[in-house]
């Protein structure tokens, strides 16, 4: 797909990981059409056919259940792999999101960065076209933190049940990296003078995500529930360790 009015950025890695997290995976939303290609590049020896999974939960909400993938061709040392729900013929499920893992299950190192799309045929009157893309990295599920912290949060603007396109909005998505524990995790919203907006105490389940969808009138679970085209910024704290990335739309 050629999408001549998209950029899509991702860091570099420092290191591989033989696990990563990835807080957000979709495949053909019924709202937009948005999917999430996976890329893995293999930093160490061959990974032979089925020994690279990608593990997925579904998301509080989202249709569909929980699903495992593995790779289908062996993957080259240095080499590349693609978990991708985009085709129509992937086998993927339909209006599904939640959280994932990738993991190379003979302990090589690898990397993984997730891709956001909406391929064709993007939703009609939807108002998302099939330029709109972006990327984040995945994130080790050894490196999580008990604080994390988000800038730059806006919400967006609508008047009594009617949001506007227009206008920029951000959505953070917080991952639990324990496997067996229930995180309580407290969002803080801060002013932009520094001063709290609003503090939510809120729970993500083990190996779960939550997600604040500030686009959203109603935010989603534990909503924070900011006015119209408020901007301030997020810190989240928890007692279990958690990652995290924030989107602006």
């Amino acid at each position: 797909l050629r999408q001549t009015d998209s950029v899509q950025t991702f860091n570099a890695f420092a290191e591989g990981s033989k696990e990563w997290a990835i807080p957000l995976f979709t495949s053909h939303l019924s709202a937009n059409n948005l999917t999430t290609p996976v890329g893995v590049q293999n930093l160490g020896s061959q990974i032979n056919t089925g020994r690279l999974q990608l593990s997925c939960k579904v998301g509080s909400g989202s249709s569909g259940t929980d699903f495992t993938k593995t790779n289908t061709s062996a993957i080259p040392t240095n080499g590349a792999y693609y978990f991708n729900p985009a085709p129509d013929d992937s086998g993927y499920q339909t209006n599904w999101y939640g959280s994932c893992r990738v993991k190379a299950l003979d302990n090589q190192n690898v990397v993984t960065f997730v891709q956001m799309r909406v391929p064709p045929p993007a939703v009609s009157g939807s108002g998302f076209t099939t330029n709109m893309a972006a990327a984040y990295e995945g994130m080790p599920t050894d490196g999580g933190k008990l604080r994390v912290s988000f800038p730059y949060i806006q919400k967006v603007k609508f008047s009594g049940s009617t949001t506007y396109l227009g206008g920029l909005a951000t959505g953070v998505t917080i991952q639990n990296l324990s496997t067996t524990s229930t995180a309580n995790v407290t969002f803080t919203y801060y002013n932009a003078d520094g001063s709290v907006r609003v503090t939510k105490n809120c729970t993500v389940a083990a190996d779960k995500q939550l997600i604040h969808n500030h686009r959203l009138i109603s935010e989603g679970t534990c909503a924070p529930d900011l006015p119209s085209e408020w901007v301030g910024s997020l810190v989240v704290t928890s007692d279990q360790p958690i990652d995290g990335f924030n989107q602006i739309t």
